[in-house]
């Protein structure tokens, strides 16, 4: 899709700024940003039509061109209030924080999310922000220096997100933080081991689903081109209530066989600080609640695995090694054992039917968005669709999030990409968003009705006061 421009029209007046407003002025967009200095005050110029005044930053209305100049520092705004018989509204414009990463945006037909909560990384360095982006691609809400990987909205509550503190497994914790900035509950798993950064569920009741890794030593890794005595990484999920107590725990060791870790084996190795190599042989990335169960996506094994939470068994595994709880894949052209590849995000729908972030690492292919029909009782999962977007996302080493909307349309983060957007059931991009040497680990959306850009708004102000 090409960028839109729509311009101004009837009675709204022309306005532009210096430094250049993003996205360029148009009446159907209240929301705008600018790449400003603070020590230079930036100049917003209005042209309305005979009949129409114009307010800048609060000041008395006027008829006529002029130009205002405005001082705002990182995250401080301004507005432009227009009054006229034919056309009222105010627009909001927000000076942008260095910590937000340039991006281009292309639009296509209306998006169905109306907001994309986003993490600008360029990996390996930086502190992460959290961005809520509005569905013109344009940051309506950021906190800078979040040194966040995984964040989503809590159901009717704040945000929250990881503290990472960059290494490979189970090192940072979960904090809920108010749209004004302001932290809350602390999220730790239990059971003396820490909590992993690559997802966390928050389940009816207030508790919710942590991912961890824990050492185990002493496995003889003879069999797989590695030592005999070696310390590997099993995944953990922890179910921890609001107190901090861990309700139950679930870990790979006794329901994943070594064997299972297939073509990841050369690159299971990782060097820890202190010069010790441990292999992380499945590399739990993401959990969903299922019912009686829960799903789990353990990269190295290239599966998603159902387990039933009482007994801890495997229910089923989709793609991956032969196991007997492998189910057959049809509707697929790729061969069963690379039905996924570093696969990441799996997610169960309101239909029954599954959704995964397929990456295709080292198949030479590019990252799919991929949902199954699953029937457990004939082993075999059938798959109903996928989506792709191979000329902005040729190929992913890693991480991404693929959601599917209740229209039936995607949003998809493409995994080590620069690339997220919204896309349609045709895989036909609504909104495509593009951050050159920078990737978000997933883009989560926001549908209408759940969070409020006036909200959005108060909170930046609180966090970014005029004048302070």
């Amino acid at each position: 899709p090409a960028p839109v421009d729509e311009g101004p029209a009837g009675g709204w007046p022309a306005v532009s700024t210096d430094p250049p407003l993003r996205p360029a002025f148009a009446p159907g967009v209240s929301d705008y940003v600018v790449r400003c200095d603070p020590e230079t005050p930036v100049a917003v110029s209005v042209d309305p039509p005979p009949g129409t005044r114009v307010g800048v930053d609060g000041r008395a209305s006027r008829e006529g061109a002029f130009t205002e100049h405005v001082a705002l520092g990182f995250g401080e705004a301004t507005t432009v209030a227009v009054d006229s018989r034919a056309a009222t509204g105010t627009f909001h414009v927000r000076c942008l924080s260095p910590e937000i990463p340039s991006w281009t945006v292309e639009r296509g037909a209306p998006t169905e999310a109306a907001f994309f909560i986003t993490t600008p990384l360029a990996y390996p360095s930086g502190l992460p922000p959290v961005v809520i982006a509005d569905r013109n691609g344009t940051p309506v809400w950021w906190k800078e220096d979040a040194n966040a990987v995984d964040a989503k909205l809590v159901p009717g509550g704040p945000l929250t997100w990881t503290t990472w503190t960059g290494a490979h497994y189970s090192s940072g914790t979960y904090v809920d933080v108010a749209l004004n900035g302001q932290p809350g509950a602390t999220w730790r798993t239990g059971l003396d081991v820490g909590a992993d950064h690559h997802d966390i569920q928050v389940l009816p009741g207030g508790d919710r689903l942590l991912l961890a890794y824990r050492e185990r030593e002493n496995v003889d890794l003879s069999a797989y081109g590695h030592p005999s005595d070696a310390t590997v990484l099993d995944g953990e999920v922890q179910r921890v209530g609001p107190d901090g107590t861990v309700r139950w725990a679930w870990n790979t060791r006794d329901h994943v066989a070594l064997a299972e870790t297939g073509r990841w084996w050369p690159k299971a190795g990782i060097v820890k600080p202190n010069g010790e190599t441990v292999y992380d042989i499945v590399h739990i990335n993401a959990v969903e609640p299922d019912g009686d169960g829960f799903l789990v996506s353990l990269r190295h094994t290239d599966a998603v695995y159902r387990i039933d939470q009482a007994s801890g068994a495997v229910d089923w595994k989709l793609g991956g090694t032969a196991t007997p709880q492998r189910l057959t894949v049809t509707g697929d052209a790729h061969a069963v054992e690379k039905t996924f590849g570093g696969q990441h995000d799996v997610r169960r729908l309101a239909d029954g039917t599954v959704t995964v972030a397929d990456n295709r690492t080292d198949f030479s292919e590019p990252p799919r968005a991929v949902r199954f029909a699953i029937d457990e009782t004939a082993g075999e999962a059938e798959l109903l669709e996928e989506i792709a977007d191979p000329g902005h996302a040729p190929s992913s080493l890693c991480c991404g999030g693929a959601r599917r909307l209740p229209g039936g349309g995607w949003v998809a983060a493409w995994g080590g990409d620069d690339t997220w957007g919204e896309y349609g059931p045709d895989g036909a991009a609504r909104l495509r968003v593009t951050s050159p040497g920078f990737f978000t680990y997933r883009a989560e959306p926001v549908l209408p009705g759940v969070l409020d850009v006036a909200a959005l708004r108060a909170g930046m102000d609180v966090m970014h006061p005029r004048g302070g």
